[in-house]
């Protein structure tokens, strides 16, 4: 790799999530040589370019060409759902490691042949759910894996937005695979599963709703519907929810929106039959002695988690540290996501079979 002791680093797309996180994650970790970058725009890829004085040579519009002349050794693909299986699948014949954003692809027909690529390839393929490395997961985690929760049973998470969707191209299925489920939705179901132990899914009892549309609303700030969608095509839900029952007994009750009449919550809580958790801010709800008590860490160590997912995918590469969002486990959170569409379309509960990779 590299040199021996820099990788040669590249993105494709460049851009929200490719120049707030991957991008200066390149430019600051000591491990890495940010060298090229890539995107359909040909405008915003030379701002950005000059922005980090990448050379003309290494600007491409095409990933194709970037892979087969920028002699890298790492990839991040940041560019709409659509993309991810095809980038990805051809970074990993090109024999560059992979960090992929979430989600990481349409189906997990897709996710199952990446994971196997990376297989066959013996390389490494990273997936962007950067709440795992918060402050208030590590530590949650940490007391849940020494027993302090006892054996978890039941958990609750998602995120919920009262009008909150993004623009462009997220309203368009055939781009995005779905609505808040497939965008958002998987960063709080991948956290209470995570914290679950990431038990085999058995069964999904779900509900989809496409409720509002294209709103207009003033005076929130930068989420409105279908902004920069300039078809106007909005056919995905803006709400759904769920119930999963695991292999080991264990269920998670979960929902997402983009547009709801209610609070605005990022939530995940877990269950256990010693102590129960409230993920941010962290709360440990237990006994001391006889007494019911409620326990609220002092955690003042600022993490950025975002910043962190790269940072572990490279010391990965280096055989520093265990991989935290490892590809194979983005089988099961396909599986999940499929199901819960498919519950939603037919009104029925869709069993789970589990995959032999």
């Amino acid at each position: 790799m590299g040199n021996g002791s820099v990788l040669r680093a590249g993105v494709v797309g460049v851009g929200n999530i490719g120049q707030k996180t991957h991008i200066p994650a390149y430019v600051n970790l000591p491990d890495t040589q940010l060298v090229a970058v890539c995107d359909t725009d040909s405008e915003r890829l030379d701002t950005i370019a000059e922005k980090y004085g990448i050379a003309k040579e290494y600007r491409f519009t095409n990933h194709e060409e970037m892979y087969a002349n920028a002699n890298l050794d790492v990839v991040s693909i940041c560019t709409p759902t659509w993309a991810h299986f095809g980038q990805t699948i051809a970074a990993l014949n090109s024999g560059i490691h992979v960090m992929c954003e979430k989600p990481i692809a349409m189906s997990t027909e897709e996710t199952v042949s990446m994971v196997k690529v990376a297989r066959e390839k013996d390389l490494s393929l990273g997936i962007g759910y950067n709440n795992r490395f918060s402050i208030e997961s590590q530590t949650l985690k940490s007391y849940i894996d020494d027993g302090v929760l006892g054996e978890l049973y039941y958990a609750k998470c998602g995120w919920l937005r009262r009008r909150g969707n993004p623009h462009g191209w997220f309203t368009k299925k055939e781009l995005s695979g779905g609505g808040p489920l497939i965008d958002c939705g998987v960063h709080a179901l991948d956290l209470g599963w995570w914290l679950m132990g990431t038990p085999q899914p058995v069964s999904v009892l779900a509900s989809t709703y496409q409720k509002f549309g294209n709103y207009d609303v003033e005076g929130i700030g930068q989420y409105w519907a279908m902004s920069g969608n300039k078809e106007g095509v909005f056919d995905t839900e803006d709400l759904a929810t769920a119930l999963i029952k695991f292999s080991d007994g264990s269920t998670i009750f979960f929902d997402v929106s983009w547009a709801l009449n209610g609070e605005n919550s990022f939530y995940a809580e877990v269950y256990g039959d010693k102590a129960g958790a409230q993920w941010n801010p962290l709360n440990i709800y237990g006994m001391i002695g006889k007494n019911l008590a409620n326990i609220q860490p002092v955690l003042n160590q600022n993490i950025n988690a975002q910043e962190a997912k790269i940072a572990n995918f490279i010391g990965h590469l280096f055989g520093r540290e265990q991989l935290l969002c490892p590809a194979s486990e983005s089988v099961a959170m396909s599986q999940i996501v499929d199901a819960i569409y498919e519950s939603g379309s037919t009104g029925k509960a869709v069993i789970i079979e589990p995959l032999q990779l």
